[in-house]
C-alpha cells in the first residue's frame, strides 16, 4: 500500500494586515507552513527565503527524515543569517517554520515557533504540536490556564523561531498515518482566532478545499487580525502509476514566485528589444509643439493683456498651488504614524519625522513605560531610527512588539542582543518535550 497526501492550501492577508507575511507550501508528501514577523524588518521576506531554503535542501526521499528535517532547518537559519549580513537593514526579521513530510509508513512533523499541526483521526482532533512560547511555558508549568494564555499579554512572545542570529533545534513528532486521517497545518491567524471545537467541525465534513475555504471564511469573519494561512491534508492510498498532485506555493512565497515570474517575460517588440513608452508628461514637455509660436501667430489683431500681467498671472497661479499643497501635505502628514523615542523612552507619534522652517512635523500622541536601554540593540537601534507605522492600530502593534522584546530581556539570562544585568528569572522550560531548545526570538511573530 503506497500512502500520499490529497491537499488542499490557502492564504489570505486578514482583515487588518496591509501586506502577507505567510508562506506555505504543500503537496503529495511534504506541507510546510512559515509565518513571518518582523513588520518594516520584512517578515515577508523571512518567510519566503526561509521556506525557499528549506525546500531546496531537503532530498525527496530521505533516508532519516528527522535527521534530513533538521539539517533542512539550519539550511534555513543559516540562509536568513547571510541575508542580514549581507542587508543590515533585515535585521529583525523572522519566520517560524512548521513542516510536514510523509515518507513510506510514517509522518514526521518539524515545528520552530506556534504555527501549528492537528491531526484529525476517528472523529478526534488531536494537536500534534507544541507552541514554543513564553506563555505556553508558563502553561506547562501550571502557572497560568489555557484560558488565560488566550489573551495573556506576552502570547506572541517565542521562545523560538528562525531569525538569523541563534541556531534553533526544531521539536519533532511522528504519527503512523491511517487512511482517513486528516491533517491541518496552520498559522496562529487562524488557531489564535477559531476555537479548536470549531475546527473540528469544520474539518469533519467536506473535501480539503472546501475544508479550507470555510476555515478561512470563519477566520475572516472573527475579525482576522493577522494573517491567515492553512493547508488540510487527507491520506489516501494511491497507485504507484497514478500522478501525484501538483504542488502549490500560497502566501507571501507565491506573490514572489509571481513577481518573478513577471520580470522575466516582460513584452518585447519584433526585434527582440524590451519596449518602453514614453510617459505621457515627458512627451508634452519635450514634444513638438511650440505653443510660443502658435501664441505668436494668433496674436494678430487680436487685444493683449499687459505684458505685467502675463507674468504675474503663472506667479500666482504657483503661490496659490503651492498654498494648495502645503495645506494638504500636512494633513496627510497627520494621518501618518511612527513609533520613537521620546527623552529616553518608547512613544507614539503622529506625523512624520521631519522639520519644516524649524517646525517638527511631529507630535507625541501616546508615551510607553518601555525604556530604550531595557530593548535589544537592533530594536533600541530601529526605534531611535523611527518605525513607520501606516495607522494608530499598526503603531500599537509596534509597541506590544518591543514590549515583549523588553520583556524577554528580564525572564532569560542575558539574551542575545539585550543589555546586560536586566535578567531578573531563570529561563523558564519552553516545553515537556526534551528535544526542545528554547531561545528567545528577538521579535514576536505577530501581535
Amino acid at each position: 500500500m503506497t500512502l500520499e497526501l490529497h491537499f488542499s492550501a490557502r492564504s489570505h492577508v486578514g482583515k487588518v494586515r496591509k501586506g502577507n507575511e505567510d508562506s506555505g507550501y504543500a503537496s503529495s508528501h511534504l506541507i510546510v507552513i512559515a509565518d513571518g514577523m518582523g513588520g518594516h524588518a520584512a517578515g515577508e521576506v523571512a518567510s519566503t527565503a526561509a521556506l525557499k531554503a528549506f525546500l531546496d535542501d531537503l532530498p525527496s526521499d530521505p533516508a532519516e527524515p528527522d535527521v534530513a528535517l533538521r539539517d533542512s532547518v539550519a539550511v534555513a537559519g543559516r540562509r536568513l543569517r547571510e541575508m542580514i549580513r549581507d542587508q543590515p537593514e533585515l535585521e529583525g526579521m523572522g519566520t517560524t517554520l512548521t513542516a510536514l513530510l510523509q515518507v513510506g509508513d510514517r509522518v514526521h512533523i518539524a515545528q520552530v515557533g506556534d504555527s501549528r499541526g492537528y491531526l484529525l483521526r476517528d472523529g478526534v482532533l488531536e494537536q500534534v504540536t507544541h507552541d514554543q512560547t513564553f506563555v505556553q511555558s508558563l502553561v506547562d508549568q501550571g502557572r497560568i490556564s489555557h484560558d488565560a494564555a488566550r489573551t495573556h499579554p506576552q502570547r506572541s512572545l517565542l521562545l523560538q523561531a528562525l531569525d538569523g542570529r541563534v541556531e534553533v533545534e526544531p521539536v519533532i513528532a511522528v504519527r503512523s498515518p491511517q487512511v482517513g486521517d486528516r491533517y491541518l497545518l496552520c498559522s496562529d491567524g487562524l488557531s489564535g482566532v477559531l476555537a479548536e471545537a470549531t475546527m473540528r467541525e469544520v474539518l469533519m465534513v467536506g473535501s480539503p478545499d472546501e475544508a479550507v475555504a470555510q476555515l478561512v471564511d470563519l477566520a475572516l469573519r472573527g475579525g482576522a487580525p493577522d494573517n491567515v494561512t492553512c493547508v488540510v491534508a487527507d491520506v489516501a492510498e494511491t497507485d504507484d502509476g497514478t500522478a501525484a498532485e501538483q504542488p502549490v506555493l500560497v502566501g507571501a512565497a507565491a506573490e514572489a514566485a509571481a513577481a518573478e515570474a513577471a520580470g522575466s517575460t516582460r513584452s518585447t517588440d519584433s526585434t527582440g528589444t524590451t519596449g518602453s513608452t514614453a510617459s505621457p508628461v515627458i512627451a508634452a514637455a519635450t514634444g513638438g509643439t511650440d505653443a510660443g509660436a502658435a501664441d505668436r501667430g494668433s496674436g494678430e489683431g487680436k487685444h493683449r493683456r499687459p505684458r505685467g500681467f502675463r507674468l504675474l498671472l503663472p506667479l500666482l497661479l504657483v503661490v496659490a498651488l503651492v498654498g494648495v499643497a502645503a495645506i494638504f501635505g500636512y494633513r496627510w502628514t497627520q494621518t501618518q504614524y511612527f513609533v520613537g523615542s521620546d527623552r529616553g523612552q518608547v512613544a507614539i507619534y503622529r506625523g512624520v519625522p521631519q522639520h519644516l522652517v524649524g517646525r517638527s512635523l511631529a507630535t507625541v500622541v501616546e508615551s510607553s513605560d518601555i525604556k530604550l536601554d531595557a530593548l535589544p540593540t537592533f530594536a533600541r537601534a530601529q526605534v531611535d531610527a523611527t518605525i513607520q507605522a501606516p495607522s494608530l492600530a499598526e503603531a500599537h502593534a509596534i509597541v506590544a512588539r518591543l514590549q515583549a522584546q523588553a520583556a524577554s530581556c528580564t525572564v532569560y539570562p542575558e539574551p542575545d542582543g539585550c543589555p546586560t544585568g536586566l535578567a531578573t528569572a531563570p529561563s523558564p522550560t519552553p516545553s515537556p518535550t526534551p528535544s526542545a531548545s528554547p531561545t528567545v526570538s528577538a521579535s514576536p511573530s505577530r501581535t
